[in-house]
């Protein structure tokens, strides 16, 4: 029996496939105690350089997140699943993507609901949107250290905004395998001085194991340094898909262990926060 809760997954309503039951369906058959489902937030404005979905030119894909006008029909979605698995604790939340500016947006969005869980995340560097297929050719004419610490301050700002539970795929950057030359410690260090102050938890992500970096995100390096600078972990697979709720969960208690982590976080109904010991086996 999987005994870990996933902290992050998506369905329809934002940039994944099938319906919030069929995820919740496959976390009660996997034996999970509590599934948080985290579509991509509405956006109000676009960041910076994106035009409104509704303007976009052919081939910019900027559909990836949910409409305003979606929410409270996915909100009945979740709360429908919570009550036709009563095993499973499922969690209503949102994926919140942070940049400079939005901040109103967030706030706004959490007064429309009591949200479980504020995951945050970074998929844009200005314009730059830094995860996607489609911005491959620019990677291959950026320099990669550039990115890299645009990237990771825009993250040290969302986890001292205050707005966010959870960051996610803290280290998504690496995605494509473009690394920086410099050694990228002291952009962990800062993010992470960051997280430790605010509290916010970090996500083990094993949606990168299925992407061209072929690891968790965060590498063992970065969750070494997690370690050290006392910030939680909690456990998300990215699931786009049923089949891959909780997928690599193995791999990433495995992980966790070998950085020196003993505790994971399980966030419960209301924002609460229980510590847990982390399983030995899954």
């Amino acid at each position: 029996m999987m005994i870990l809760p996933d902290t992050h997954t998506h369905t329809r309503w934002s940039d994944g496939v099938g319906e919030i039951e069929a995820n919740v369906r496959r976390a009660a058959e996997l034996g999970l105690p509590a599934i948080a489902c985290t579509d991509h937030m509405p956006l109000q404005s676009p960041p910076p350089g994106l035009t409104r979905p509704e303007d976009a030119p052919p081939g910019r894909q900027t559909t990836w997140h949910m409409a305003w006008q979606d929410l409270p029909t996915y909100i009945a979605d979740v709360e429908r699943a919570r009550a036709a698995y009563p095993q499973v604790e499922v969690l209503v939340a949102l994926e919140f993507d942070y940049w400079p500016g939005v901040e109103p947006v967030i706030e706004e969005l959490s007064r429309v609901y009591p949200w479980d869980l504020r995951l945050g995340s970074v998929h844009y560097v200005g314009d730059f949107g830094i995860d996607s297929d489609e911005e491959i050719p620019r990677w291959e004419r950026s320099d990669p250290d550039a990115v890299w610490e645009a990237y990771f301050a825009l993250l040290t700002e969302a986890a001292s905004s205050g707005l966010f539970d959870l960051i996610g795929h803290a280290d998504l950057v690496k995605k494509f395998g473009f690394l920086p030359r410099r050694d990228p410690g002291s952009w962990y260090d800062a993010f992470l001085t960051a997280a430790a102050a605010s509290g916010v938890a970090i996500e083990l992500n094993t949606a990168g194991l299925r992407k061209p970096c072929a690891e968790i995100y965060p590498g063992l390096a970065f969750l070494r340094a997690a370690r050290a600078h006392g910030v939680p972990i909690a456990f998300g697979s990215d699931a786009h898909q049923a089949s891959q709720v909780a997928a690599g969960f193995d791999a990433a208690v495995a992980l966790a262990r070998s950085a020196g982590y003993e505790e994971y976080v399980r966030f419960r109904p209301g924002r609460k926060r229980e510590v847990c010991p982390l399983p030995t086996v899954l």
